[in-house]
Formats: structure tokens, C-alpha cells, sequence
């Protein structure tokens, strides 16, 4: 599943043992590069922006949530932000994943604290005084659920706060 800027697109994955070995393959992957190149052609994101992408692991059986920002000609310094989800669906943060509590610092992210005590949220805190060279796809985090991947639905994203490292709101 893709989620971006409040529009979300189910990608269907499949089990995939011929071209990629335990692995899974997207079952429409024409329309989910079509809509990607659509999405980065459009300019869907604007600074501020976040959204996120389901990634399937462990055949199925737990799934990662990279969350993303464009934070494009600025300077990250600070963010929070609240992933929400339905923990009737079985899913739960995967506390034992992660360097902080189930969640992990993305490629170009950094995380400070993760508070996933709360079933049906996890809230995450970055900050960092130098800060860091924002882009238009920045990887700010990664946030680990058990659970079947096909129980991410209804995820909501709420980016609360994303600043430069003096505390100017980025794109808000």
C-alpha cells in the first residue's frame, strides 16, 4: 500500500519463488510505476508533506511502514510524528525490532524517541542540532509491525510538527 498526501493505492504483492526467491513481486507493477512516475510528475508532495509505503516481510508475516517527507531546499532539525492503525486488524508494533522501540532511523532520517505503548498509534520524535540535508523523498523512518502485511489498512500518518535545525516550520 502506498499512501500519499491522503490518497492511498492498494499494491497487491504476490509470492514470487521463480524470479525472486522468498520473496514477493507487485501483481500490477505497470500501474504502480505508472502512478509513481504520475504522482513525481504531478508534484503530489510539496515541502512538509509526508506519506508512507507497506513494505511485506517475512513472507507476509510482518510488514514494515517507511514513512517519508519532502523537506526539499531545507535543512531538518526536528520533526514528531503519529502513525496510527487498527490494532483489531492483529497488527502491533514489533517492539523488538528497531533501534528505538519497533521503529528505526530511515536512510536519511534520525530518531530521538518512540513511544508504542499505545495499541493503535506509535509516536516518534527526531531531532538534530546540526540537521540534516533535507530532499524531496527524505527516509525519515521505519516503523516495524508483526502481523499479516494484508492488515495494513486504514494506517494514518500525521506529520505534527517537521522544522530546520533554528525551528522554521518546513512548508506549513
Amino acid at each position: 500500500m502506498l499512501g500519499l498526501a491522503g490518497v492511498s493505492v492498494q499494491v497487491e504483492w504476490v509470492e514470487d519463488a521463480n524470479s525472486n526467491p522468498g520473496g514477493y513481486t507487485m501483481k500490477k507493477p505497470l500501474f504502480s510505476l505508472m502512478f509513481l512516475a504520475l504522482a513525481a510528475n504531478q508534484g503530489f508532495a510539496a515541502p512538509g508533506e509526508s506519506w508512507y509505503v507497506v513494505t511485506p516481510a517475512y513472507g507476509g508475516a510482518a510488514f514494515d511502514v517507511n514513512v517519508y517527507v519532502d523537506a526539499s531546499a531545507s535543512t531538518v532539525g526536528a520533526y514528531q510524528l503519529t502513525l496510527a492503525y487498527d490494532a483489531g486488524q492483529g497488527i502491533r508494533v514489533d517492539t523488538t525490532k528497531g533501534q528505538f522501540t519497533g521503529v528505526s532511523a530511515g536512510a536519511d532520517g534520525f530518531v530521538a524517541a518512540a513511544n508504542a505503548a499505545t495499541p493503535g498509534q506509535v509516536v516518534v520524535n527526531g531531532f538534530d542540532t546540526q540537521g540534516r540535508v533535507g530532499t524531496a523523498e527524505m527516509h525519515l523512518v521505519t516503523v516495524h509491525f508483526a502481523g499479516r502485511d494484508s492488515a495494513a489498512v486504514g494506517l494514518k500518518l500525521n506529520l505534527n510538527k517537521l522544522v530546520t535545525e533554528q525551528g522554521v516550520a518546513i512548508g506549513q
